[in-house]
């Protein structure tokens, strides 16, 4: 399977997983049901993007010792899970347990990853 249409797969499984994540513009609450099928999709999605992204930087790379590149990609993509829990946190205590705000910008991230990907195809 050709990489670009990995990536795109990975983006709409995403998008699809974080709408459906959000609780308000659907019901008040969230079900059980979508969030069992959201979280899911968002499981699946980040490793398929992820290990696609990495094997293009090793083309992009060459030839060259790619261990320190592939250490440094690594470590600075490591830095949003350590901060990204505690951030997630204190907007959940922000909009008292709502998850709409939360999954919206990550319905908007992967909107733009998307329109950027299929920009850049041709």
């Amino acid at each position: 399977v050709e990489d670009r249409a990995m990536l795109i797969a990975s983006i709409v499984i995403g998008l699809i997983g974080s709408v459906l994540l959000m609780d308000e513009p659907f019901n008040k609450t969230l079900p059980v049901w979508r969030f069992l099928i959201g979280f899911s999709l968002t499981t699946i999605a980040f490793p398929v993007g992820r290990n696609v992204v990495l094997g293009v930087f090793g083309n992009v790379l060459g030839p060259v010792n790619q261990g320190r590149w592939m250490g440094i990609i690594i470590a600075v993509s490591a830095l949003p899970r350590v901060i990204g829990p505690f951030l997630a946190l204190k907007t959940l205590e922000l909009i008292h347990w709502k998850t709409w705000l939360e999954f919206g910008i990550c319905t908007v991230l992967f909107g733009v990853a998307i329109l950027g990907t299929l920009q850049n195809i041709q």
